[in-house]
């Protein structure tokens, strides 16, 4: 069985969080270095977002640009799925490692964390993760 993100419904999504699994040595004590992401996903086509702007924000840290970032498997009829964030929970995300002062990132990680908030409301879910990055939010 196979379907199309036309046939989902507009309000399907889902979330994936974000762990380190091992610190660089050099940065074991850079503030930050053991931050946790939640990013929410629409899976229907209807509400898919600019990735670009979270990929800016991650690129500043790796070291690859964001244009070699992909979105997403890349399908054998060239099509890329790509699944962009539309909102964002973080956790342990102190220090500038994830943001780069003078920019509008803190903005735009405030834009992400309110639209989560207010997708769960709008839909009516409780997700306990979110919860948990919330009550223990420290940006």
């Amino acid at each position: 069985m196979s379907l199309s993100s036309a046939e989902l419904s507009p309000s399907s999504w889902m979330s994936v969080a974000w762990y380190p699994i091992y610190h660089i040595p050099a940065y074991v004590n850079l503030k930050g270095s053991s931050a946790c992401f939640l990013t929410y996903h629409s899976i229907s086509s209807v509400f898919q977002d600019n990735l670009q702007s979270l990929l800016m924000l991650i690129s500043a840290v790796v070291s690859s640009p964001a244009d070699n970032i992909h979105n997403g498997p890349e399908h054998d009829d060239g099509e890329i799925a790509a699944l962009s964030p539309f909102g964002l929970a973080t956790y342990r995300m102190q220090g500038d490692l994830w943001r780069r002062p003078g920019s509008s990132d803190p903005r735009r990680l405030s834009e992400l964390h309110w639209a989560a908030s207010s997708w769960l409301k709008q839909v009516g879910a409780h997700h306990p993760d979110f919860t948990f990055f919330t009550s223990s939010h420290r940006q």
